[in-house]
């Protein structure tokens, strides 16, 4: 079942050493990905989300995102975000620190410029007995963002100080997430006074591995969404979600493939709980 588990991740992500991790629903962790994202949209926003990868094998992928963020007057914002991403017999942790400047450029118009400082912490423990293999990384990622209306465009450069990206450890497992870039935009189209409609669009590129995330949602009284997503890659995901009181959203999204590991592939669940406030 090891063989077929590490199969698996091979095929959905290219290889263990370029390993970032990922979510069908991107945009709630655009300040995991960007930290110039972090209080631009909104003066506070926080997500927690959970994905749960090919759950019916033995072993699954799961990732957890924690992020919490606010803006600091007119001109700066900062946050902070863990995650967890558990496969097979390694675990993978990152706490995350943003901080951004935010210039206003004209009416309803800003450009962030961020940093974000992260540690990373690596365990691998093949049998719980033995083979343990542990590692201790820091890193540095930089971002920049422009909002403008209903229009967010945003860029960022992750982990630029990885020293040597593509190495294993003795128990072939991965030892830090890998260099990458990240490019995206949305925008709000309001579609009378009910219905908003809003494309989203990320691209992903890490140590030779490219990833293409398209997204539409369609919110309607700003109380209910459904959408959908797809990826480059022969995903594509099913999304729903409510709104409570216009500041809490709990989301669910479903992924599937359209692949032939569609019969082995049970596909991923992911489960979201926000709170956002202009």
């Amino acid at each position: 079942m090891k063989i077929i588990t590490i199969l698996f991740l091979l095929l959905g992500t290219g290889s263990f050493a370029q390993h970032n991790v990922y979510s069908s629903m991107f945009w709630k962790n655009y300040a995991y990905l960007n930290p110039a994202t972090s209080g631009l949209e909104h003066k506070t926003h926080a997500a927690a989300l959970y994905r749960n990868q090919w759950p019916n094998i033995t072993q699954p992928y799961q990732t957890g995102f924690i992020n919490a963020n606010m803006r600091l007057g007119e001109t700066q914002g900062i946050g902070v975000n863990y995650t967890i991403d558990k496969w097979g017999f390694c675990r993978i942790q990152q706490f995350k620190g943003n901080y951004n400047y935010q210039i206003n450029l004209a009416e309803n118009s800003k450009l962030s410029l961020g940093v974000a400082g992260s540690y990373f912490t690596t365990h691998c423990n093949e049998n719980d007995e033995t083979n343990n293999e542990d590692g201790i990384n820091l890193n540095v990622d930089f971002g920049i963002a422009y909002i403008w209306n209903n229009l967010l465009i945003h860029g960022s450069i992750n982990n630029l100080i990885q020293e040597n990206p593509n190495s294993l450890n003795e128990n072939n497992a991965i030892n830090t997430p890998g260099k990458g870039f990240n490019v995206g935009a949305s925008y709000d189209f309001h579609l009378g006074k009910r219905f908003t409609l809003k494309p989203q669009f990320l691209g992903q590129y890490s140590n030779g591995f490219t990833r293409i995330n398209m997204n539409m949602l369609l919110s309607f009284k700003e109380k209910y969404c459904i959408g959908a997503s797809m990826t480059a890659r022969n995903n594509y995901a099913l999304i729903a979600g409510i709104n409570f009181k216009k500041k809490f959203r709990v989301t669910y999204s479903c992924d599937k493939t359209l692949s032939k590991l569609t019969n082995a592939n049970a596909g991923a669940h992911e489960i979201s709980i926000g709170y956002y406030l202009k």
